[in-house]
């Protein structure tokens, strides 16, 4: 009978029955888990390009009434036929915030090669957590790095070489 306990006992100390349960748990959990992510992230989605549609809607009923009148105190960039970006709207979005948690373990660098390493590893999590909104996400997310973080030009082009060799620089064995 003990032969028989020792030979149903996994390395993780389990039954294999119990680790078996619990593979299907958490299968299936990750699959109500992405099947959740992708219906929300679809309806924001349609949201967002709802805004959209009627924003460009409004825009061009505003230009075939004639244009609108050049105000002098109006701002350089926001005049007739030039375009505006998505973060330049009157009124805000209501959309849920986007929540990033960065597990570096206490670890903090400032090198391009760390940055785009992380970066890497975020756009690989993306793509198999939420393959069905990741190009955009994607797109979007490195498009604000690039305008906004500071040494962006030197850790994008880093992220070019991790893309081609992978997160680990020297591979021994």
């Amino acid at each position: 009978a003990a032969a028989q306990a020792r030979a149903q006992t996994t390395a993780g100390g389990r039954t294999a029955p119990a680790r078996e349960l619990e593979i299907s748990l958490r299968r299936h959990v990750g699959n109500a888990l992405k099947e959740a992510a992708s219906h929300e992230a679809h309806a924001l989605i349609e949201k967002v390009k709802a805004r959209e549609e009627a924003r460009n809607a409004a825009e061009t009923e505003g230009a075939s009434e004639g244009g609108r009148e050049q105000m002098e105190d109006e701002p350089e960039g926001k005049r007739e036929g030039e375009t505006r970006d998505a973060t330049d709207t009157e009124e805000p979005l209501n959309l849920p915030p986007i929540c990033i948690i960065d597990f570096g373990l206490a670890a903090t660098s400032s090198l391009p090669e760390d940055k785009a390493v992380d970066l890497y590893v975020l756009e690989r999590a993306v793509e198999s957590t939420h393959f069905s909104i990741s190009s955009p996400f994607l797109s979007g997310l490195l498009a604000s790095y690039e305008r906004h973080a500071q040494g962006a030009a030197q850790t994008l082009a880093r992220l070019a070489a991790v893309r081609l060799r992978g997160r680990k620089r020297l591979m021994i064995g």
